[in-house]
């Protein structure tokens, strides 16, 4: 995480929002991960923002109830490639040209 807190610290706050809510989505599928390392990753995003808000309980609770897969050391490790990859892949959306029917 210290990685990407890096790389965003200085971004807007909705860009910061963008990065915690895809640090979120893969954390909450994670069974192999404490609840409380989940939520202090998204945390540390938030803590970027001005007003520093609080992980909303609706979205905290989530994060207890287990996960899908285990991503491993490897997985953990490269948090900030992740969302990396994701930014790419909403751009790459984004400049689809729509489908005519």
């Amino acid at each position: 995480m210290d990685t990407l807190t890096m790389q965003i610290r200085d971004a807007s706050s909705e860009s910061i929002l963008l990065a915690v809510d895809m640090v979120y989505l893969p954390c909450v599928a994670l069974f192999d991960l404490k609840p409380e390392t989940k939520a202090a990753r998204v945390q540390a995003g938030l803590d970027l923002l001005p007003d520093k808000p609080v992980l909303p309980s609706a979205l905290r609770n989530p994060l207890s109830a287990g996960g899908a897969f285990a991503g491993g050391q490897g997985w953990h490790a490269q948090i900030a490639r992740h969302i990396e990859w994701l930014t790419e892949f909403v751009q790459e959306w984004l400049d689809l040209s729509p489908v005519s029917g």
